[in-house]
């Protein structure tokens, strides 16, 4: 396990079955804050760049509150807005659960998320 420096609040754990040991996945939990030497959005995808190797090594989970939507891409860089979060956590074979399980578009959330 392991925390990353100046990516928000990030905390990385690979987690394996105690019946099963070759079950095993990687959780990446982040918290994004105002605070932080890349804020919001930034820290998550740089926590994102930070273990990419080891999210794209097998299971992964990223969870916790992002801070984010497709609504505020404007305020940020296009290569680190929440859009370049969704491609490069797409890219790593991650999906948002609420995204696919209620087929909605990032920014266009029928419920607040």
């Amino acid at each position: 396990m392991a925390t990353g420096p100046g990516t928000s609040c990030s905390f990385l754990a690979r987690l394996t079955s105690p019946n099963v040991p070759a079950r095993r996945f990687t959780l990446l939990a982040v918290c994004a804050k105002a605070d932080r030497p890349h804020p919001y959005v930034e820290g998550v995808l740089k926590a994102v760049d930070v273990y990419a190797d080891i999210l794209a090594d097998g299971p992964s989970v990223l969870v916790g509150d992002t801070n984010s939507n497709a609504i505020w891409d404007h305020q940020h860089r296009a290569d680190r807005s929440h859009s370049a979060r969704v491609r490069r956590l797409n890219g790593l074979g991650l999906v948002s659960a609420y995204h696919a399980h209620h087929d909605e578009e990032h920014g266009h959330e029928s419920t607040p998320t």
